[in-house]
């Protein structure tokens, strides 16, 4: 399971925030998405190692590569949302992850466990810089995982 994985690279045991889920988002699909956020440490780690470690368990999980802007179902999808203060824009990542604002399936799990962390660009907690009740209801709470 993905949360094994994220927790034996990292340095702490994962924060967990429950289950959502979601339509297909940017393309059409016949399946639902279940949504998670989880909070690690990683402080031998730079983001760059981090990614390409992510890349290599997807791809070990039957996750394809797609053609730039192509959308498709995927069998997992991790990413990289924050990275403590840092701040990263090349080719390979972007952080924070510039699509957070308009993700409720991303926003609704985050907020419920990092709600005051602080935005590295906004500088304000995360409760601060987004409100999911003023545009959102497209996730549905589907409960909280249990892992042994």
């Amino acid at each position: 399971m993905a949360i094994q994985f994220i927790e034996s690279i990292s340095n702490s045991p994962a924060v967990l925030s429950s289950l959502y889920g979601s339509k297909a988002l940017g393309f059409v699909s016949e399946n639902a998405f279940l949504n998670m956020v989880v909070s690690c440490s990683f402080k031998k780690m730079d983001s760059d190692t981090l990614l390409t470690l992510i890349k290599e368990y997807e791809e070990g999980r039957g996750r394809e590569k797609r053609l730039l802007g192509a959308f498709v179902d995927r069998k997992i999808d991790i990413d990289i949302l924050f990275f403590g203060s840092s701040i990263q824009n090349d080719s390979r990542l972007v952080i924070p992850h510039m699509e957070i604002k308009n993700r409720e399936f991303v926003l609704r799990p985050l907020l419920e466990i990092a709600n005051k962390f602080h935005h590295p660009i906004y500088r304000k907690r995360l409760s601060e810089c987004y409100n999911i009740e003023k545009e959102f209801n497209e996730v549905e709470f589907k409960g909280i995982l249990e892992c042994t």
